[in-house]
């Protein structure tokens, strides 16, 4: 090995007992030793490389990290006392604190390298370890790291260590991942947290997570429960229930469920939506990272009210549009309904038949009562419908008659169930009346025509025959007496 010599008067030297002066000597300078002559004594004095470290969070830059399926470690090292141009490597690795152990992750120690020439005698340089955290909860690591020389690659020189499970500057801490759950259960259709009775309904449960960690598939399920008997929800043998899984894209995400079901029968029922949430890393084992089932919780509550069915009628005759109908054999009474309250796209049925108001019974007509129906899809919850009933009335002259209806639920034909009816003998808008026909006017009968001969009434007239006499006799009396005048004047000529 070559060696440069120099003559130095003096060396100042740093020891842990003080600075110590040395008189002059020779002194060889070889990389990283300096060879003292001091005549028959030779000592050999190697500079200290200086190793502090900082470890933190590479996200966030803090001294804890929440636990998680990928978390990184980044250790900031400084190093002092390297010599310029020489070639180095720093190794490290994690160590669990409360065992004083190597950290296994999958078999195999966490640890990394960084290979670098300095630029100078001192130099930050900067070392990352990359693993699975998402079982470390709770638990402190401490970066350890050794300092190799590498001027002969083939035979790594260590240098400078730094090993210290007590050292904070080296610790990080591994905080449990807490996911927090927060929903809203409202009315698909309204918004609002009170839900109609019906065969069709939906809830929507908007579900805030907080905590997730990001790139992770997640699995959301959730059921309905009955808050009143603290059970699930239970309709045709099933449980109401579904699932949502997703990629989170944040920590902090709103993700919404939805659950339809038949709510028919569950009028005055709470209903209480309750959650779970799964990491779905492996499919094959999904493990179960929160849960959110509080029965009393009023978000994630809803209520079914009633379905109430309002009616409204008004019966008049079809020819007129009035609430008088004249007798006769085939008259038309046209019910108007106005239907409030309806589940649309439900198959309904409406029923009517008619009553006479004054024995509150119903109209038979030829041994038959006088009823009919109307089936129709409702396309909104307020619909007018029209229903027809014709018949023979003509023996009915002065009778008041009332419409009654029922309607039917006929989502299931063979069980069709009652949902309104309008039975009000009193009801005037039901009513109508039947009046009397009027008789047509007696027609006279023709007198007989006179047997002779002369002058005759003419075909089609009707003057009474005395009376033609009597003209004829006033006619002939107004002759002799215009005949007597006449022979007095002649006479009283003479």
């Amino acid at each position: 090995m070559l060696y440069d010599t120099y003559e130095i008067e003096e060396l100042r030297c740093d020891s842990n007992k003080g600075l110590k002066l040395i008189p002059a000597f020779d002194v060889v300078v070889s990389r990283n030793k300096v060879v003292i002559d001091l005549g028959t004594l030779t000592d050999e004095y190697e500079p200290e490389i200086s190793i502090h470290t900082t470890a933190t969070d590479k996200v966030t830059g803090e001294k804890s990290i929440v636990a998680g399926k990928s978390v990184t470690i980044v250790d900031t090292v400084t190093l002092d006392g390297l010599v310029k141009g020489t070639k180095y490597q720093l190794k490290g690795w994690e160590m669990v604190k409360s065992e004083n152990a190597e950290l296994i992750v999958n078999g195999e120690r966490v640890e990394n390298d960084y290979t670098f020439t300095a630029k100078d005698s001192k130099m930050e340089v900067e070392i990352a370890f990359t693993f699975n955290a998402s079982a470390l909860g709770g638990k402190d690591l401490v970066t350890f790291e050794e300092l190799y020389d590498l001027t002969n690659p083939d035979e790594p020189v260590k240098v400078a260590e730094h090993k210290d499970i007590e050292d904070d500057g080296q610790t990080v801490t591994i905080e449990e991942r807490e996911i927090t759950i927060h929903t809203t259960a409202t009315d698909k259709a309204t918004g609002e947290k009170m839900i109609v009775a019906g065969n069709d309904v939906t809830i929507i449960d908007t579900v805030t997570l907080d905590g997730l960690e990001k790139g992770v598939k997640y699995q959301l399920k959730g059921w309905e429960m009955v808050k009143s008997e603290n059970a699930e929800l239970i309709v045709n043998g099933e449980r109401v229930e579904n699932d949502l899984a997703f990629t989170a894209t944040d920590t902090k995400m709103e993700v919404q469920i939805e659950f339809t079901f038949n709510a028919s029968e569950l009028a005055g029922k709470e209903l209480v939506t309750f959650e779970e949430l799964y990491d779905m890393t492996n499919p094959d084992e999904p493990t179960k990272v929160a849960e959110h089932k509080d029965i009393e919780d009023d978000g994630q509550t809803v209520t079914i009210t009633e379905r109430i069915i309002t009616m409204h009628t008004t019966a008049t005759d079809k020819a007129t549009g009035k609430k008088t109908i004249e007798a006769g054999k085939s008259v038309t009474i046209v019910d108007t309904v106005t239907l409030d309250g309806l589940e649309k796209s439900v198959k309904y049925t409406l029923k009517g038949w008619e009553m006479v108001k004054s024995e509150n019974a119903e109209l038979i007509v030829n041994g038959k009562r006088v009823e009919n129906d109307l089936t129709f899809t409702a396309t909104d919850s307020k619909m007018e419908v029209q229903i027809a009933f014709t018949f023979n009335a003509s023996e009915l002259g002065g009778k008041e008659l009332v419409t009654f209806e029922e309607l039917y639920d006929t989502t299931n034909p063979d069980k069709p169930i009652k949902v309104a009816e309008h039975k009000d003998i009193k009801d005037e808008g039901q009513t109508v009346t039947i009046k009397e026909k009027p008789e047509s006017p007696a027609t006279p009968e023709e007198p007989s025509t006179p047997h002779r001969t002369g002058t005759s009434p003419k075909t089609g007239d009707n003057t009474p025959f005395a009376t033609l006499l009597a003209m004829m006799g006033i006619s002939a009396a107004g002759l002799i007496f215009a005949g007597y005048k006449r022979f007095r004047r002649v006479k009283k000529s003479d």
